[in-house]
């Protein structure tokens, strides 16, 4: 077996070793920086701040429309695997998708009324095209998020983490780079454009490497009150998500309002 090859199955095979999710979080952490770097030197100081507070909102609702089920696949799809169980392995992981499907929607179509319907002392007008485009980041951020959780349950951390903390930063940063190039004038709105682009590039990587999660397996029957077992197990893990990703983003939130 080639070097390539063999790095190849330590990043996206069954199992992930620590070396490597460790590295793609310090290196994660490394490229995130710069890219924020790149983004504040390139866009007008007024324009990242609107940039940065839409993105915190994205990342909230993102999180908060996962009602904890990317923490709850750890649990439930460790114990599948172990025990042998695809069939409900795989219904899980459907029914998880489905879950982020319908609530995530309902918070974009939330967000885009919001915007048309509140005053403007509670959204600006400077930041509601960011934030319009940025409705439809949350559904990708969430699912995301879902296949995060489903691979930390296979132990495939590298897949779990890259589409975060590698190929959402780099590829920011490569189309910002681009439309700087070619002589486009960077607003927010167009930022959070790239971020679409870049969410839906991620999101396809990671669920290619996970699609064998969401095949039908015949022969085994389901399981009854699983969906109600799923979902008592989530919910409350959402109020340790919000206090966690409010901690975290609470300055960006107060500095929005000086």
């Amino acid at each position: 077996m080639s070097f390539i090859s063999k790095l190849k199955s330590k990043i996206t095979g069954d199992t992930s070793t620590g070396l490597a999710t460790l590295l793609v979080r310090v290196m994660g952490a490394g490229i995130g920086f710069l890219s924020h770097l790149l983004l504040a030197r390139l866009l007008d100081p007024s324009e990242y701040g609107v940039y940065v507070f839409a993105w915190t909102i994205v990342v909230l609702l993102g999180t908060f429309c996962g009602i904890g089920l990317p923490v709850a696949a750890t649990k439930f799809v460790s114990t599948y695997q172990d025990q042998n169980q695809t069939a409900q392995l795989n219904r899980f992981s459907r029914f998880s998708i489905f879950v982020a499907l319908g609530v995530t929607a309902f918070a974009a179509i939330a967000v885009v009324l919001v915007l048309n319907i509140v005053p403007e002392t509670l959204s600006e007008a400077v930041y509601r095209p960011a934030l319009f485009i940025g409705a439809f980041c949350i559904p990708l951020f969430t699912l995301t998020e879902i296949g995060k959780g489903l691979a930390r349950g296979l132990g495939r951390n590298v897949i779990a983490y890259a589409p975060g903390f590698l190929w959402r930063p780099i590829l920011l940063g490569a189309g910002v780079v681009a439309l700087y190039y070619f002589g486009v004038d960077l607003y927010a709105g167009q930022i959070m454009l790239v971020c679409v682009a870049v969410l839906i590039a991620a999101l396809i990587w990671q669920m290619w490497h996970l699609r064998a999660m969401f095949r039908p397996v015949s022969g085994e029957k389901a399981v009854a009150g699983s969906k109600r077992e799923w979902l008592m197990t989530a919910l409350p893990l959402t109020t340790m998500e919000a206090y966690n990703i409010l901690l975290a983003n609470t300055d960006i939130l107060v500095l929005k309002f000086f």
